[in-house]
């Protein structure tokens, strides 16, 4: 006898359901087990734990615009992280990606800080254009 169960998968091609299986506090397994299936051959050690950073960017002006990454994360061993999910084409996925990259890589400075200690930034651009 066959038994057909049929079961309600989560679409994580909408921002809401990526960012609640990847992006929240106690899921962080589930985001480093995705991490290290996806940097295995970039990175030299595996990952082992991670922080979920806040998603907002600093702005140096009050009129600066508003940068809201859609997860941010800072690996064990220091490496920032970035993962952005698109579904719709925009036409600006390179410039935006850009955009976090630098933002991400720039606001680690502080003042007295050496150029040498600035920490590797990667951003994961996850891309269902049409």
């Amino acid at each position: 006898m066959s038994v057909y169960v049929k079961k309600n998968l989560v679409n994580l091609r909408i921002d809401f359901a990526f960012k609640r299986l990847f992006g929240v506090e106690g899921n962080e397994d589930i985001l480093i087990g995705f991490l290290n299936a996806v940097l295995q051959s970039s990175l030299d050690e595996e990952i082992i734990s991670l922080h979920l950073d806040d998603p907002h960017l600093p702005r140096e002006q009050k009129d600066d615009k508003l940068s809201i990454l859609d997860l941010r994360a800072t690996l064990n061993s220091g490496i920032k992280l970035n993962i952005e999910i698109q579904v719709r084409d925009k036409k600006d996925m390179i410039e935006r990606s850009l955009f976090y990259w630098a933002g991400m890589y720039y606001s680690q400075m502080t003042q007295g800080m050496k150029y040498t200690e600035l920490r590797p930034t990667i951003c994961i651009s996850v891309v269902f254009l049409e």
